[in-house]
């Protein structure tokens, strides 16, 4: 934790260079350094990763809805640490968390959804109340019904009484316009 505060403030001194991570960023693709006592991206941060100990890292982008969200850093102690096997690992990692963010992502486009759509459906009740109307909702291919609650009021009926597809419905019909409804 004290290297990331101190990057923090050394990259406020020196925006310019936002090496491995700044690329990772703007490119969305891995980048691995095998040691940052060598590398020249990491001419910047040298002293201040070698006060900490740390010999490579990589930069993993964390991808959501299309675009590079966030990047990960991870860090050892050890020169060519992320090659290989622990590369491939890490790699994982990012894959696995991007995921999680995209999910996280559609849970929180859903919710927004369903939150607008019950607004909607607050509004229309509201309109339809002024105006002293209803509406219903047939599903042809099923035979359900969705009745709004304002129906029931508006035709003087039990709203424990709703019809659940066309047969039910028909039994609120009067004997008289049964044969128009059937056309």
């Amino acid at each position: 934790v004290a290297y990331l505060d101190d990057l923090d403030e050394a990259m406020r001194a020196n925006p310019a260079h936002d090496g491995p991570p700044g690329f990772a960023l703007h490119t969305g693709q891995v980048v691995a350094c095998a040691d940052i006592e060598t590398e020249p991206a990491m001419a910047p941060w040298r002293d201040l990763a070698r006060r900490h100990g740390l010999r490579s890292s990589i930069a993993l982008p964390l991808v959501c809805q299309g675009r590079t969200a966030y990047v990960l850093g991870i860090y050892s102690t050890e020169p060519g640490f992320f090659t290989g096997e622990e590369l491939g690992l890490a790699e994982e990692v990012g894959h696995s968390l991007s995921f999680a963010l995209e999910r996280m992502q559609l849970e929180r486009d859903r919710a927004k959804a369903e939150q607008d759509r019950q607004l909607s459906q607050e509004r229309l009740e509201l309109a339809l109340e002024a105006a002293n109307e209803a509406y219903w909702d047939w599903k042809v291919d099923t035979g359900e019904w969705y009745i709004s609650p304002r129906f029931f009021s508006l035709m003087n009926l039990d709203p424990s009484s709703q019809p659940g597809n066309l047969n039910d419905l028909t039994k609120m019909v009067h004997p008289d316009d049964l044969a128009g409804l059937r056309h």
